[in-house]
């Protein structure tokens, strides 16, 4: 009764997760954390329909259930670290994997009846809930090897972001990184701990509520997600986006162009160049002061910038700053040249004054 129930809560669990995401969604959202917050309840639903399986057919049923998440699952996984790692694969790559897991699947679906993922299997009901036991064929040796190669891309693929790609968001892969480990050490070695209840349906769940995180800082990482995408990736204005703790969350490219101290900032990081993070503190410290978002410059040496402030929205939620940016050159040198006409138009004034009142003087 403890396992099935045990079953049962995970379903309940990972449904909540999903409701929870699809309350969040955007539609900027990659489509693999849709599918996998679809996998997530589905696996938990295989397990406990196996636990409560009364004969071997029902058992093989929920079977072909979860195995539809165990081998499509792990791939939405990896390829949703590719995202945050803003690595693209080719179509050909993307499609050929997709395929090899189908394979897998339809050899699932085989058990029962071909010898190619199951050679036998027995249903054993003496523990109040069944398990199967199963001889294991091929295809199953080949779904083994697939998922440890899921596994090792993805955490292979994390520790390169963290190490070289200063654009992938920090904290939501040390994350991601956290759960796949988790998630591996129940997959192959759970059974070990316990022979009798299976942990990978616990390891989803902290998967499917690691996601959630990542779901949340997603819009903020999105620079184009609340603004026109050809006018922030190309137009004349400069965008950059901070968190409520002034980490760097991302930037377009005319405000990379900009500021070029950008280049070397860490997503969820301090900015690095110092004289540039002092000025964009001191903007939003003024901007804090009475939420009133004013026009002010920074001079980044070759241009003047005209710089305002404003918060960063995630639906009715203020979760950071949004900096825009716009050349100002122009318009501060005509200021300037104007400013300096004036000066020496008055003091020209004042020179041919006082030699009018010099020449009164002399009573000329």
């Amino acid at each position: 009764m403890i396992v099935k129930g045990y079953y049962f809560s995970m379903i309940m669990l990972s449904l909540i997760c999903s409701g929870i995401y699809l309350f969040k969604w955007r539609k900027h959202f990659d489509i693999y954390y849709s599918a996998l917050f679809m996998l997530f309840p589905m696996m938990n639903v295989g397990y406990y329909l196996l636990a409560v399986a009364k004969d071997v057919g029902e058992a093989l049923t929920a079977i072909k259930i979860y195995y539809a998440g165990g081998c499509y699952l792990l791939l939405c996984i990896a390829m949703s670290v590719f995202s945050l790692c803003n690595i693209r694969l080719n179509r050909v790559i993307v499609f050929g994997i997709l395929s090899w897991s189908t394979i897998l699947y339809a050899s699932v679906l085989t058990a029962g009846h071909l010898p190619y993922f199951y050679k036998n299997v027995r249903l054993d009901l003496s523990s109040g809930y069944s398990m199967l036991h199963k001889e294991y064929g091929p295809m199953h040796t080949a779904f083994m090897v697939t998922l440890s190669c899921y596994f090792a891309i993805s955490i292979l693929t994390v520790i390169y972001g963290l190490w070289k790609k200063k654009d992938a968001p920090v904290k939501s892969l040390i994350v991601l990184l956290v759960t796949l480990i988790l998630s591996m050490i129940a997959f192959f070695f759970g059974k070990l701990i316990s022979g009798k209840i299976e942990f990978v349906p616990a390891a989803y769940l902290i998967d499917a509520i690691a996601y959630l995180l990542v779901v949340e800082r997603l819009a903020l990482y999105d620079i184009t997600g609340s603004v026109s995408e050809s006018l922030v990736e190309h137009g004349e204005y400069g965008f950059i986006s901070l968190d409520l703790n002034l980490n760097y969350l991302g930037a377009n490219r005319t405000a990379k162009d900009m500021l070029p101290g950008l280049d070397d900032s860490r997503v969820d990081m301090k900015i690095q160049n110092e004289a540039l993070s002092g000025a964009i503190s001191s903007f939003v410290d003024d901007f804090r002061k009475d939420e009133i978002s004013r026009e002010q410059f920074y001079n980044n040496g070759n241009h003047v910038l005209k710089v305002q402030v404003g918060y960063l929205f995630d639906g009715n939620r203020k979760r950071g700053y949004r900096l825009s940016l716009m050349d100002d050159t122009a318009h501060q040198q005509y200021l300037t040249t104007i400013t300096e006409y004036n000066r020496n138009l008055r003091a020209e004034l004042s020179k041919k004054d006082r030699m009018i009142e010099k020449l009164k003087e002399k009573g000329m």
